[in-house]
């Protein structure tokens, strides 16, 4: 599994300088607008999704049907998967937060706890419903990736509009779906090599 996790960060690392270029522009933006706090779910998010790149890259490289051919258990090769994404993601939040809180300085607008609590529940949201299912959908079919990327994305998406307007007060309901969420992830984690398995022996 390391040489998994090794040869991933190396896919990450070839992509330093767009990764580096897109987090730049998104800073310069939260600075023209003065909102710090959008910076928590623009980071800690773009970054979590680069987990779900490198299964892309996978496949687009033709390393997909090959990886189960290794002389390591099949589980631990999707287990790989979330764990990579799981990292990247407490990883990019931690990051997120550093650059708010850097961010709020320089442009003297401090981040409440409320914007803090809100975005953070969000984050959660969108690596527990979208991560997750997107991580396990894109083992399903080597065309199926970026369907499978669209439904990390529109998933939590429809969830938050749907939890908007249904009640008036989200922030303690963001944070009971965000923690519901997180469960799933490793839930569906656990899971996923029964349903895996299965798809490929099709």
């Amino acid at each position: 599994m390391k040489g998994l996790l090794k040869k991933d960060f190396q896919i990450l690392y070839a992509n330093r300088l767009i990764i580096a270029l897109i987090l730049v522009c998104g800073i310069t933006i939260s600075i023209y607008i003065k909102i710090p706090s959008i910076l928590i779910c623009f980071i800690g998010l773009f970054l979590s999704y680069q987990g779900l790149a490198t299964i892309l890259n996978d496949q687009n490289s033709g390393w997909f049907p090959w990886e189960f051919t290794l002389p390591i258990k099949k589980e631990r090769i999707i287990y790989e998967k979330f764990i990579l994404c799981f990292f990247i993601a407490v990883v990019g939040l931690l990051v997120a937060l550093i650059v708010s809180f850097a961010v709020s300085k320089i442009i003297d607008v401090p981040l409440s706890a409320k914007e803090i609590k809100i975005n953070l529940s969000i984050f959660m949201i969108f690596i527990g419903f979208g991560i997750s299912c997107g991580t396990l959908l894109c083992f399903y079919k080597k065309e199926f990736g970026p369907i499978a990327i669209f439904a990390a994305v529109l998933l939590p998406v429809g969830i938050l509009l749907i939890l908007m307007k249904c009640v008036t007060n989200v922030e303690p309901v963001f944070l009971s779906t965000g923690i519901v969420g997180m469960f799933l992830y490793f839930a569906i984690m656990l899971l996923s090599p029964h349903l895996i398995m299965r798809w490929l022996s099709k």
